[in-house]
């Protein structure tokens, strides 16, 4: 979560200090560019002016995944785990950003899709890992539950 936090915000200072707002710099062109926009709605940039309700949002998020986070057990549940981490670590660089400026730094920009930046990369890879451990953890307590059921017999 920490590394999220740190990589997020740093990246975003670091975009701030060498883009201009809504200027394009082309890293892979046409797969990829650095654009700075100010995002001032939630994901994707709905809701614009809805800054108190994106702030809730991220709040409850925040304390949801600390409460699945105890659920979990180490044993069985790593990508999940980690996916929390990352989502935690993503909603808060974007939480930080809401609260500190009024909208959200946004600077990766690939054709075909609205720019963002790593803490929504961060709640997207983290979004799949947490759906894939939870799939990996039911799919393995149902495996455990089928040996015991074989060897009761």
């Amino acid at each position: 979560m920490a590394f999220t936090l740190l990589a997020d915000q740093c990246s975003k200072v670091a975009a701030s200090a060498t883009l201009s707002p809504y200027s394009s710099l082309p890293l892979l062109p046409p797969f990829l560019s650095l654009s700075l926009v100010h995002n001032r709605g939630s994901a994707f940039g709905l809701l614009p002016g809805y800054r108190f309700l994106s702030i809730a949002t991220s709040v409850i998020l925040l304390i949801g995944i600390f409460l699945f986070r105890r659920q979990l057990s180490r044993a069985t549940a790593r990508p999940a785990d980690l996916g929390a981490a990352l989502v935690t670590g993503g909603t808060a660089g974007n939480l930080i950003d809401r609260v500190r400026l009024g909208y959200v730094i946004d600077f990766i920009d690939i054709p075909h899709w609205p720019v963002f930046n790593l803490a929504d990369a961060a709640l997207v890879l983290g979004t799949i890992l947490i759906v894939l451990g939870i799939w990996w953890q039911e799919n393995r307590q149902l495996e455990l539950s089928r040996t015991e059921r074989t060897a009761r017999k």
